[in-house]
């Protein structure tokens, strides 16, 4: 079961780390076995890291686990080719710890899941997204937006096909 959402007095030690206006809460799951199943995400990751690495997985998988590898949002969008995206990603946290003005929704283009942790490094951001996307409980999948979904089934899934310009 999803961890339930955070009154806003909770959430507060969270925003102060920077995370859009719309996550409530501070994790997918503290569950036991949410917590074994996004530390193995971790080790999911190194391993697909090392395939990409070695030349195992090429295209547009391995550039989303070069991506989601990377120590910060700016790096993140930098190795997507998608710096447009990181001034979005600065724009809808302004709107949210500022003046308040604008969207604090994210564009749907930006990865989204509704755990103020994953917020932390995009290499969280996986974790956290693996706890969701491997839950036998279909609630939890319900917690990313399309575009991290799609991210995860990317990296995860038979998604070793090349881009089309590629």
């Amino acid at each position: 079961m999803p961890t339930p959402p955070l009154p806003q007095n909770q959430l507060r030690e969270w925003k102060v780390q920077k995370i859009p206006g719309n996550v409530t809460r501070s994790h997918v799951s503290n569950s036991d076995q949410a917590v074994i199943r996004h530390e193995g995400g971790h080790s999911i990751h190194d391993m697909l890291w090392e395939k990409v690495h070695r030349g195992e997985i090429t295209g547009r998988r391995a550039r989303l686990i070069k991506a989601y590898s990377t120590s910060t949002w700016e790096e993140f969008y930098t190795e997507l080719g998608r710096p447009d995206l990181w001034q979005e990603h600065q724009r809808a946290l302004r709107a949210t710890h500022s003046s308040g003005a604008g969207s604090k929704v994210p564009s749907p283009e930006i990865q989204q899941i509704d755990s103020a942790y994953a917020w932390s490094n995009p290499r969280e951001f996986f974790a956290e997204s693996f706890t969701a996307y491997t839950a036998a409980n279909p609630e939890m999948r319900a917690l990313m937006n399309d575009t991290a979904l799609e991210h995860m089934q990317a990296m995860l899934g038979d998604a070793d096909v090349p881009d089309a310009g590629e």
